[in-house]
């Protein structure tokens, strides 16, 4: 047991190590790119980012120590000690805040067994949470589609994430054990790190490729000549939204998964079936931000367009 220990706290120490050098890089890039504008504009946007990032880090640690702890079940436990923890984890869900806001009725299912009703319980949880990570999930895609800022959008990827986990750990009203905290945000590093080489892209084109040519392909914006460089920076901004909103769906659905099960899954289970599902709610955030992504570009392309004509026209000058 201690060896396993310590081999977590070398993981979590390894992950931690990576992702403050990926966050320092970020801060970097975003720098360098903000200083061509102005130095001290660089500086005051970097210190002002960083200190949120302090300080909502503060917070959510502050806040997840006065979070209930996790019913643990210690490694080879008996029958009777399965039980126990079955009956203490009910009695932990019947306090939940949020199924008390929910109006849970806990009656309504007092004839089932106390498997069955942890089960409903969590199935409700699971339901109002994902409200929270399509919510999240829709903001990223827009957020991302429209900026096509790989240092800004990553940095804001990561601040959504972290606090859609906090949130859904609020949900659960549960401070989670050592290892699925690090489970957790291990795959919120690694999503972060690997956000280029998904490799799922092909199921996000898949559902991408009919709505683009649907919306696209028969409008009259096919018909304008040059239009295919538009077409084009439309289809991957909406590709780069995607991506990014699929991946908050993911790792929302992932920590559902940690927070509201009685036994440990296995990682790659749960990974791949969030995968599966996360793809199927990707569809219709791709569909209502699609919309407002080629209206945004649209409206900025014309809005150069006619700055340019009135650049060069010299009859604007009389």
């Amino acid at each position: 047991m201690n060896n396993w220990r310590q081999w977590l706290k070398v993981v979590a120490s390894t992950f931690l190590i990576i992702t403050i050098i990926f966050i320092f890089n970020q801060f970097m890039q975003l720098y360098r790119n903000l200083a061509y504008i102005h130095p001290l504009l660089a500086l005051t946007v970097i210190f002002i980012l960083a200190v949120m990032l302090i300080y909502f880090t503060f917070l959510t640690v502050r806040e997840l120590m006065k979070l209930p702890k996790e019913i643990d079940l210690a490694d080879g436990a008996g029958p009777e000690e399965y039980d126990q923890y079955v009956k203490d984890s009910l009695v932990k869900l019947i306090k939940n805040p949020t199924l008390k806001e929910l109006n849970y009725d806990w009656l309504a299912h007092e004839n089932l067994s106390t498997e069955e009703q942890i089960h409903l319980a969590h199935h409700s949880l699971r339901e109002h949470g994902l409200i929270e990570i399509k919510k999240q999930a829709q903001m990223v895609f827009l957020t991302t589609a429209i900026s096509q800022n790989g240092s800004l959008d990553a940095l804001t990827v990561l601040v959504v994430l972290m606090k859609m986990v906090w949130h859904l750990i609020k949900v659960y009203d549960t401070r989670p054990s050592f290892g699925k905290v690090l489970s957790i945000y291990t795959n919120v590093a690694t999503t972060i790190l690997m956000a280029r080489g998904i490799e799922d892209l092909d199921l996000i084109e898949a559902q991408m490729e009919p709505f683009i040519s649907s919306i696209l392909g028969g409008s009259l914006l096919s018909m304008i000549p040059g239009s295919v460089s538009i077409t084009n920076l439309i289809a991957n901004s909406i590709l780069e939204g995607s991506i990014n909103a699929l991946l908050t769906l993911r790792v929302g659905i992932v920590t559902m998964d940690y927070l509201g099960s009685l036994k440990d899954a296995d990682n790659q289970v749960i990974k791949r079936s969030a995968t599966i599902e996360s793809t199927k709610l990707l569809g219709q955030i791709i569909k209502d931000g699609s919309l407002k992504v080629i209206q945004t570009i649209v409206k900025s392309v014309k809005k150069t367009g006619i700055e340019n004509s009135k650049k060069w026209n010299p009859f604007t000058k009389i």
